[in-house]
């Protein structure tokens, strides 16, 4: 892990609060946490991907046609719930 993955919450070491759409790990975990004040705990992430491996949900279909089917696929393979 980078120093930025242990950044205390609020803060921007590299200007992710400007950016649209996150560009890695570290910003996309900032654009969560910080720009959208959501932890990031075990549950909150299982309850996430339970809706996103419902292909009928309305939030999967968004998802789906924002960052498209195969990373969609991506996403509920690699982060299949056990």
């Amino acid at each position: 892990m980078s120093r930025q993955d242990h950044a205390p919450a609020g803060a921007d070491p590299s200007g992710y609060a400007a950016e649209l759409f996150p560009s890695d790990y570290a910003s996309w975990r900032h654009c969560i946490e910080v720009k959208c004040g959501l932890r990031l705990t075990r549950d909150y992430v299982q309850a996430r991907l339970a809706v996103l491996s419902d292909p009928g949900r309305e939030e999967t279909e968004r998802f789906i046609r924002t960052y498209g089917r195969a990373y969609w696929q991506q996403v509920v393979v690699r982060h299949r719930i056990r």
